[in-house]
């Protein structure tokens, strides 16, 4: 009778699917280009080109007389090569940030979009460059 509570654990975990790799186990679902993304820290989003994992925010300090501003970081895997793509809008032009990879162009957007339009906090898009 000790080991009742943990077979019906182990039967629950079953039948609820806890202990299938079809749980948290699987593959992340490829992202599409052109769609708006939620994003977050340090969560890896898988796009068919590249994974690309948000760092977080960097403060900016300007020269005296200046504002600062947080410049966005961003880190992008393919093939096992990295490269940081940073975007942000400290210059005043809230535009795209360009990136390459394996020889194709690619555009990050954060607070607009050219094509989507206004984005919220936390979301991106990812357009593929012509």
């Amino acid at each position: 009778m000790k080991f009742l509570p943990w077979v019906v654990a182990g039967v629950l975990a079953a039948v609820l699917g806890l202990g299938s790799a079809r749980g948290g186990d699987a593959a992340p679902a490829e992202l599409r280009y052109n769609t708006k993304v939620a994003y977050r820290e340090r969560a890896a989003l898988t796009f068919p080109h590249f994974t690309i994992l948000y760092k977080g925010p960097v403060k900016v300090t300007p020269p005296k007389g200046l504002h600062g501003w947080d410049r966005h970081e961003f880190v992008v895997t393919s093939e096992g090569k990295e490269q940081v793509v940073n975007w942000s809008s400290g210059t005043g032009d809230i535009g795209p940030t360009h990136f390459e990879v394996r020889g194709r162009k690619f555009l990050l957007e954060l607070s607009v979009s050219d094509t989507l339009g206004r984005l919220k906090p936390g979301e991106l898009v990812i357009r593929e460059a012509k």
